[in-house]
């Protein structure tokens, strides 16, 4: 195993890329397993998928979320692909089936920290990378392995707290601190709101400049994104009372409504649960009457951390994740459209 990294190794994953010509398909598991699929050129393959569709997607991979709830995942997958995967590592919780002709198409593995993550970067800047969720994948490729193993605790979601020593290897730092999304959409017509998605992708990795960008464009977009990072930053140092002077400044927001809905999600599952207890009682303080607070989610964050209550915490850091999600995806429409 590579010192870089303790599933995958550039060198290893090379060899596997030579072999998906003509008919093979690689499948990489989150476990480092490296399977094969063939599908005859002669046949329709690929699950009954036509020529042509199979031609369309030549060269190119998917990447399938392999968690049996999608409530976390779900505002990941609604982002252009290349921000899902600089949004987040895909390499420990995700299925990846790679197609014939990937390397022609995007290049060798470098011998990077997270090869496969760097990789499937480049292939969504190229076009070449897609995210379907699992039971897509096995309607389209099939099911040549279905046991995956997962450990829920190596999703690598945002902490609660930010961290001065962030886990981002050197390769998305250089990538995020240049990032404008300008560059690879050249569609944006709201600079702010470009602005608020680059702040958020380094909001999301622990790293500096996030707070400055969110401060540069202060009160400005279609919904004040910079603005709402601006209060993400602050809940995470963690400081409580800029954080709500932010979410003031933010007002009602898009991604509220969601929110709302997630935590109605979030607790029906809780009531399902042995853990019907305080956390039922703190995720209904999130949304009273169906309304999304924002003050509450801070005060709520604040006591999964104060308290060390695992639950907490876990239902606190997906909670955080979807509005990550779902504020890169609505600063992205801004910028757009």
């Amino acid at each position: 195993m590579s010192r870089l990294n303790p599933i995958w190794t550039a060198g290893r994953l090379n060899e596997a890329l030579a072999r998906a010509q003509g008919d093979v398909h690689l499948d990489l598991g989150p476990d480092g397993h490296i399977a094969t699929i063939a599908y005859p050129t002669s046949s329709r393959g690929l699950q009954g998928q036509s020529a042509e569709t199979r031609r369309r997607f030549q060269g190119s991979a998917f990447v399938h979320p392999i968690t049996e709830a999608g409530y976390f995942d779900e505002g990941l997958r609604q982002l252009p692909p290349l921000l899902a995967f600089l949004a987040i590592n895909p390499e420990p919780w995700c299925r990846t089936v790679v197609n014939p002709g990937a390397l022609e198409s995007v290049g060798p593995f470098f011998d990077y920290t997270n090869p496969l993550w760097e990789w499937l970067v480049r292939a969504a800047r190229a076009g070449r990378a897609h995210l379907f969720p699992l039971r897509e994948s096995f309607a389209y490729f099939g099911s040549a392995r279905q046991e995956y193993p997962l450990d829920n605790s190596a999703i690598p979601l945002p902490d609660l707290v930010r961290s001065d020593q962030t886990g981002a290897p050197a390769w998305l730092r250089a990538t995020l601190g240049d990032f404008e999304l300008g560059r690879v959409y050249p569609n944006v017509k709201s600079t702010p709101d470009a602005t608020a998605v680059a702040a958020g992708l380094l909001e999301m990795h622990d790293l500096v400049g996030s707070h400055e960008l969110a401060q540069s464009i202060e009160g400005r977009g279609g919904h004040q994104a910079g603005d709402y990072w601006h209060a993400i930053h602050h809940r995470r140092e963690p400081d409580a009372f800029n954080a709500k002077y932010w979410f003031r400044q933010v007002g009602a927001h898009p991604v509220h409504e969601r929110l709302a809905m997630a935590t109605r999600a979030f607790f029906s599952l809780a009531q399902a649960s042995d853990q019907a207890t305080e956390l039922d009682k703190s995720l209904h303080r999130l949304a009273p009457k169906g309304v999304w607070d924002p003050f509450a989610f801070v005060d709520f964050c604040g006591q999964a951390v104060a308290e060390k209550d695992l639950p907490l915490v876990r239902v606190a850091r997906q909670l955080q994740f979807l509005e990550m999600t779902w504020l890169l995806e609505s600063a992205y429409e801004d910028a757009t459209t």
